[in-house]
């Protein structure tokens, strides 16, 4: 029963924010993924075309994002595994962590910028401007969903 109750727990746990205000959320609406909810954009003033155009984009960043973020688990799994190491030398230890850890977390924060810029780069200023009014933790809330599963890259099979 504790296996069964772990494993709801971490699913609840990796679910995403709600879209609408929950009680006692303050009435904070959560961003994450917000080009998929169309009454959200309809709010915003961002017609169905360019709301469509954001789509295939942060679709697209998202998903690199995602796999960004299962490489980054992974060189932190092995930095702590260094870490417990008596053999890894300090050196190498920071040397993982240069590499690989602050590369990978780099590149993740370099794919939400580019998603924000490309995103004040399509909207209007009056569409900035609701945005500003009605949200404005828009640009600093969390846009990407985290991965369901480990995200890799390369051909995909699906067996059946």
């Amino acid at each position: 029963m504790s296996g069964f109750l772990a494993v709801v727990v971490l699913a609840l746990a990796l679910q995403d924010p709600p879209a609408e205000p929950q009680s006692g959320s303050g009435g904070q609406v959560s961003v994450v993924a917000w080009w998929e909810r169309e009454p959200l954009c309809k709010r915003f003033g961002i017609p169905p075309e360019l709301r469509l155009k954001l789509a295939g984009e942060l679709d697209t960043t998202q998903t690199s994002y995602q796999l960004l973020q299962t490489r980054l688990g992974d060189a932190r799994a092995v930095q702590s595994r260094l870490l417990l190491d008596p053999a890894s030398t300090d050196e190498a230890i920071a040397r993982h962590n240069r590499d690989e850890v602050a590369r990978l977390s780099g590149a993740m924060q370099e794919q939400n910028f580019k998603a924000r810029l490309l995103v004040r780069r399509a909207l209007s200023r009056e569409q900035l401007a609701t945005i500003a009014r009605e949200l404005p933790d828009f640009f600093g809330g969390r846009w990407f969903r985290a991965p369901a599963a480990r995200v890799q890259q390369g051909n995909v099979v699906i067996r059946k």
